[in-house]
């Protein structure tokens, strides 16, 4: 049987401001591209069900190395 892993609105490039400081963006920042990668690198059929980038073109976000 096949595993299916589900990934959805990890909105990559998003930058919060809000109730947040520069150390906690940094965290997060790194947080939802460690997440995104090993996605990526997964042995399983993956979905994304939703916006996978923040930006239309984030070519930043585009030069991860996959």
């Amino acid at each position: 049987m096949a595993t299916l892993r589900f990934f959805t609105d990890p909105h990559l490039g998003k930058v919060l401001i809000s109730n947040t400081t520069p150390e906690s963006r940094k965290r997060h920042t790194k947080f939802l591209t460690d997440n995104a990668l090993s996605v990526v690198k997964c042995k399983h059929d993956v979905v994304c069900g939703g916006d996978l980038f923040d930006k239309f073109d984030n070519p930043k976000i585009l030069k991860l190395n996959l």
